[in-house]
């Protein structure tokens, strides 16, 4: 396997991607914006010498025609000689219908006017335009002088242009301008460049990328556990109003922080004196029930001496009735103050369940109660210990059969679920009844120490119920409305052995 390595081109700084970004951005607009002015310039120059060549042409044209009008050699003469005075750089050239050259105005050359020219020219489409070629830095321009009336005593009337005038001129001096514009405009693009470049980059360092650092600098320092740092960015953009913002909630998380360790604190406190508290209690409690142990006895011995039909008996039965609730007390507090460490074992939960119901509907409350039972058979066993999960059941089992009055339906169904609070793999075990129900008032309640809707509850029942499900990393919840009924789902993890699921 190949290890990779630092990959260098990785960039974590924001500074470097804005300025490359930013360079990158100026540097095509500008390339492209300096390419199309570049084209504009040579098609410009290259315009300004068609229309060099195209005026002298018409000039030319303009002096022959008026030396021919005037038909006096001296005046054909005088235009040859104001022709040759053109400057160097511009050559003229007449040629006769035939192709043959009769005049030139610079150095003499034996040169032929091009076929495709001539042709054109006589087929007589084209003799009053002027045509232009541009050819190994030259540039050429060609113009037919038509045959007109007042020529025809000279030229006769049968052919159609008296002869072909041709203007030719070097590109060298415009190649030399066009050379310097486009070093002009490529000195201008750069040192555009690198000003725009420059200014952007400064303004982004000062407007953006320091408060940036400031603001980031200010978030690292809060991620150590420092919330004294404060972000000091005074700009009045969206960057401030960030920053603003984080000193907000930077602010506001200290708070928190410094009011839940002196909450925690005084719970802490509280707490110890609850524990101080309970122990005592529960030292009393203890020595409370060998004397309510006595007294259970002598009521007893007491009883035993009544005859059938004595009147007193009933205040026996009332005592020993009141004992019972009090030893119940006890023995709910005992266990809510000094709670037994589970033993956990995997058990099939089923058993358990079916044991419950087999004890909580011996008695005359429950026989007209209907048990659904929905048991999935894709439960595997739980870790648990059976004797609290009992108690758990039967606590919850016997608070719906008193809630349904002693008629009714109780469903007992278990599955298996996902619960990410849980886990990702747990278990519900579910019991619906039929009962009264409970009030949202209620529901609020029910698991705190010593609340109870009944008469004669001790409030400690289902709040034991949570603690041991507590104890086995599990979660209690409970639904209901009044008039329909409640819903307690217990949801328990599914541990696993080390060899897989049981």
């Amino acid at each position: 396997m190949i290890k990779k390595g630092p990959n260098i081109f990785r960039i974590r700084s924001v500074l470097p991607k804005i300025l490359i970004l930013t360079t990158t951005i100026l540097a095509v607009s500008i390339a492209a914006s300096s390419y199309f002015a570049l084209g504009i310039i040579r098609h410009q120059f290259m315009e300004n010498a068609k229309g060099k060549v195209t005026s002298g042409l018409n000039g030319v044209e303009k002096m022959i025609l008026s030396a021919m009008e005037a038909g006096q050699p001296e005046h054909m003469k005088l235009a040859m000689g104001m022709i040759r005075s053109y400057p160097h750089q511009v050559e003229f050239r007449i040629y006769n219908p035939r192709g043959g050259i009769v005049f030139y105005s610079g150095a003499p050359r034996k040169r032929k006017l091009p076929e495709e020219i001539l042709s054109q020219f006589e087929s007589g489409r084209s003799l009053s335009q002027i045509k232009i070629i541009k050819k190994d830095h030259l540039i050429r321009a060609y113009k037919a002088l038509p045959n007109r009336p007042r020529c025809f005593p000279c030229h006769g009337a049968q052919q159609k242009f008296n002869g072909i005038i041709e203007t030719e001129m070097s590109l060298s001096s415009f190649d030399s301008q066009q050379k310097l514009a486009e070093v002009m405009l490529g000195l201008n693009s750069f040192v555009t460049f690198f000003v725009l470049v420059l200014s952007l980059n400064v303004l982004l360092l000062v407007m953006i990328v320091r408060p940036i650092s400031k603001l980031a600098a200010a978030m690292r320092e809060v991620e150590k556990g420092n919330l004294d740092i404060r972000a000091e960015v005074r700009t009045k953009d969206e960057i401030g109003t960030l920053a603003k913002g984080f000193n907000a909630v930077v602010d506001r998380l200290a708070r928190l922080i410094r009011q839940e360790k002196e909450r925690h604190q005084s719970e802490l406190q509280h707490a110890e004196r609850l524990a101080t508290l309970g122990e005592l209690a529960a030292g009393i409690a203890h020595e409370v029930r060998n004397p309510i142990a006595g007294i259970s006895g002598a009521i007893q011995v007491l009883e035993s001496g009544l005859k059938p039909d004595d009147p007193n008996r009933h205040i026996i039965q009332e005592i020993h009735k009141e004992i019972k609730r009090l030893d119940i007390f006890l023995s709910d507090f005992l266990q809510y103050a000094r709670p037994a460490e589970p033993q956990f074992r995997f058990v099939d939960i089923h058993q358990i369940l079916e044991r419950t119901v087999s004890l909580c509907t011996r008695g005359e409350p429950s026989k007209r109660i209907k048990i659904r039972k929905l048991y999935s058979k894709r439960l595997p066993k739980l870790f648990v210990d059976p004797v609290l999960m009992q108690q758990v059941f039967m606590n919850i089992m016997l608070n719906a059969i008193q809630a349904m009055d002693g008629e009714g339906q109780l469903t007992i169904q278990t599955r298996r679920t996902k619960n990410v609070t849980i886990t990702d793999r747990a278990a519900e075990i579910i019991f619906t009844d039929t009962g009264h129900g409970i009030s949202k008032e209620d529901q609020a309640q029910i698991f705190k120490p010593f609340f109870s809707s009944k008469k004669r509850g001790t409030g400690l029942g289902l709040t034991i119920v949570s603690r041991i499900v507590e104890q086995h990393k599990g979660r209690i919840e409970v639904e209901s409305e009044p008039g329909k009924g409640a819903t307690f789902r217990i949801i328990l993890p599914l541990i696993q052995f080390q060899g897989g699921t049981p």
